[in-house]
């Protein structure tokens, strides 16, 4: 990261080339990634690049602002609204911190007033914030959407306590660079952080990786340790459905009052014979008859463990595969982010766009696109994770928002602000109910609402979230209708 004392060189260079210079437009490219491009009256135009990528998090001058992503992250409008058409008044440090603040003028209601950028690049969520004429916080962002009482909005902003020069592993600033220090500084710290996050990013993958398959896996092991313990439940059905057998066979020869019964195996002589009490309350006719109910209940709670103990004892040799390659340094990150997706266990795809723009695959959505019958987008989240980034990134405040009630599934949104026709509400409603896991033929109940009205809640795992706001319909498991929207699905790299 930036020390206090490379930041307060680097932002005498920024204040140089955007003081007094007007920000006319904000390029949102990735989650982690925003350019501001200014124009200034003497200085021309000058690109100011925000990376808050946790592994070298910076704001350095650029050259071009890059090509931007089909759908902008969500905090893109908010931001154009606070800081457009601003003039920037200074760029200065935090002293001892490791945070720029971008001082502006802006025209609110035809009066003049004073906001900040201010851009805190430390921690495992470095985040920019808003911040009005008081210093209270009108817009806060990180990248992992991670919330904190101190950066809430509507509280007043308060620096961190902790002083970040000392402890500053180098006093001498930018030792990675060559003396004299280049001039301007920002291209040779850019280089310097892409090579660093190039190196970080494979590594936190595997960390990542190995992280949530070993969670995953003590969690299969223990249930597998469970299920293998219900074999029992086998051996246990067995005696007793030879018992009932047995008791059946001597049933017309035991006296009427009888208190117990000594079963004899006609088929195994040398065996010694079994005594059964008889219940009074049963009789021995009652006794065959509980017999028979719980070998047919031990017979049945085994056969769903037998049905599972398969599936979960593959699952664990799987993740205890994927554990052996992430641990081996020439398995190719790509390949290991694949098979980690496979298994539901890949961190969350949130990387800085390329610089230019390059021939390859189209890349990997968060979400899948279908077509409504009224011809309006429908996206559908993949994973978990997946869902928090179409909800709080991809999907606009005032777009429509779907998730099966009481089941885990896929969100869905409906690329629409004013009101929804019938029909493509129905046809969001049966994507959701097809993308769960309220099983074949169910006709759940779907619960939507503005995408305004969904909110995280503290604790909540990836794709969890609370309504403020719901309203519902029932999936009528209409055939027809799925199979059109099914075929209806648009790939990345499909004419739009």
């Amino acid at each position: 990261m930036l020390t206090p004392a490379e930041l307060l060189l680097l932002s005498e260079e920024l204040h140089a080339a955007l003081a007094g210079a007007r920000l006319q437009k904000l390029h949102g490219r990735s989650p982690v990634l925003f350019v501001l491009e200014a124009f200034g009256p003497n200085s021309g135009r000058a690109l100011l690049s925000i990376v808050l990528d946790p592994a070298f998090p910076r704001a350095v001058l650029c050259d071009t602002p890059g090509e931007n992503p089909t759908v902008p992250p969500g905090i893109v409008t908010e931001l154009r609204e606070l800081l457009l058409h601003a003039r920037v008044d200074s760029v200065t440090s935090v002293i001892h911190q490791r945070i720029l603040v971008i001082a502006l003028q802006v025209l609110v209601d035809g009066m003049v007033t004073t906001r900040s950028l201010v851009l805190e690049l430390f921690g495992r969520a470095p985040r920019l914030l808003v911040l009005d004429a008081a210093g209270v916080i009108l817009s806060s962002h990180a990248a992992d959407l991670a919330k904190s009482p101190r950066t809430a909005k509507g509280v007043a902003w308060v620096p961190p306590r902790f002083d970040h020069a000392a402890t500053c592993a180098s006093p001498v600033p930018f030792p990675y660079l060559a003396v004299p220090l280049p001039q301007p500084l920002s291209p040779a710290i850019d280089a310097h952080a892409r090579d660093v996050v190039s190196g970080a990013g494979d590594r936190a993958l595997r960390s990542s990786i190995q992280r949530l398959a070993e969670k995953q896996l003590r969690k299969d092991e223990q249930l597998l340790a469970k299920l293998r313990a219900g074999e029992r439940h086998a051996e246990e059905a067995a005696q007793l459905r030879h018992d009932a057998l047995l008791l059946q066979q001597q049933l017309s020869t035991i006296p009427a009052h009888a208190t117990s019964v000594e079963l004899l195996d006609s088929e195994n002589p040398n065996t010694a014979p079994r005594v059964l009490v008889i219940p009074p309350r049963l009789g021995a006719s009652g006794l065959l008859q509980k017999l028979f109910k719980e070998a047919r209940e031990r017979e049945a709670t085994w056969a769903r463990a037998s049905m599972r103990l398969g599936v979960i004892s593959d699952q664990v040799e799987a993740f205890q595969d994927l554990l052996r390659r992430v641990a081996d340094p020439l398995q190719d990150a790509a390949d290991l982010r694949e098979r980690a997706a496979a298994l539901d266990c890949a961190p969350p795809v949130a990387t800085v766009a390329p610089a230019e723009k390059r021939k390859g695959p189209a890349p990997r959505l968060p979400y899948r696109t279908f077509i409504s019958r009224d011809g309006i987008e429908l996206l559908v989240g993949r994973t978990a994770a997946d869902n928090d980034v179409l909800t709080f990134d991809v999907a606009r405040k005032s777009e429509l928002w779907l998730h099966v009630a009481d089941h885990p599934g896929s969100h869905v949104v409906v690329r629409c602000s004013d009101e929804v026709p019938e029909q493509t509400l129905l046809d969001a409603a049966a994507l959701a109910a097809h993308f769960s896991r309220c099983g074949p033929g169910a006709r759940p109940e779907v619960s939507y609402t503005r995408v305004k009205h969904v909110r995280k809640f503290t604790g909540a795992k990836p794709g969890q979230v609370q309504l403020a706001d719901r309203h519902s319909v029932r999936v009528r498991g209409e055939v027809d209708r799925l199979q059109r929207l099914l075929e209806s699905e648009r790939r990345p790299d499909d004419p739009a």
